[in-house]
C-alpha cells in the first residue's frame, strides 16, 4: 500500500488540529492562529494547504466521515448476521469502546450547526447523513424478517440517525447527568426485528 504524500498527511494533520480546536473553542474560536498552534506549524503553512477556514472545515467533515466508516468496518468485520452488522453500526456511532473520540463527537455537533449557517457545509453534511441513512436502511432491510415496504426502512433509518445525533448533543452537553453509554444500549432495544 502506498504511503500518503507529505501534502496529504499535512492536510490531515491540519484538519485534525482544526477539529481539536473547534471542539474546545467552537467554529469562531478555531482561528488560523489557534489551528497552527495546535498543529505545531506556522499559520502560513496552513494557507499553503487550504484557501481559508471553511476549506479546512470541509476537509474535517470528510475526515470525520471516514473515521466513522473505518470504525464501523472494524467493528463489523467479525459480524455473522445483518442484525450484528446493524449493532456494529450503532456501536460505531455511539459505543464508548476502542476508537471512541469524544472530541470528534463535539466537533460533529458544531459542524451540524455550521451546516445550518453555511450552504457549502450543509451540502457536505447532508451528503454524509444521506450516505449513513442509506447504509442503515440497507442493514435494517437485511435484518428484517417481515419484509416491509422500502419507505419503512428509510423512516426507521432516519429515526435511528436522529437518535444518534440527539445522543451526540446530550452526551456532549449533559454527560454528567446521563447514564454512561445509555444511547447505544437503549437504541439497540428499539432496533426493528
Amino acid at each position: 500500500m502506498a504511503r500518503p504524500s507529505n501534502k496529504d498527511q499535512r492536510r490531515k494533520d491540519i484538519a485534525t488540529a482544526f477539529l481539536a480546536v473547534m471542539s474546545e473553542s467552537g467554529y469562531a474560536g478555531a482561528t488560523i492562529r489557534a489551528i497552527a498552534k495546535q498543529a505545531d506549524i506556522s499559520p502560513g503553512l496552513i494557507h499553503h494547504h487550504f484557501a481559508n477556514k471553511q476549506d479546512i472545515l470541509l476537509a474535517a467533515v470528510n475526515q470525520l466521515v471516514m473515521q466513522g466508516r473505518e470504525r464501523y468496518e472494524s467493528l463489523s468485520a467479525s459480524c455473522n448476521s445483518p442484525r450484528e452488522q446493524l449493532q456494529a453500526f450503532i456501536d460505531a456511532r455511539l459505543g464508548l469502546g476502542d476508537g471512541h473520540d469524544k472530541d470528534a463527537v463535539k466537533a460533529w455537533i458544531l459542524i451540524g450547526s455550521e451546516a445550518v449557517r453555511q450552504t457549502e457545509v450543509r451540502h457536505v453534511y447532508q451528503q454524509a447523513i444521506a450516505d449513513q441513512q442509506k447504509h442503515l436502511a440497507e442493514l435494517i432491510a437485511k435484518s428484517d424478517q417481515h419484509q416491509q415496504p422500502e419507505e419503512n426502512y428509510q423512516s426507521q433509518a432516519a429515526l435511528i440517525l436522529s437518535a444518534i445525533e440527539g445522543a451526540y448533543l446530550l452526551g456532549s452537553t449533559c454527560s454528567d447527568s446521563l447514564p454512561q453509554n445509555f444511547a447505544a444500549q437503549e437504541l439497540t432495544k428499539w432496533l426493528p426485528n
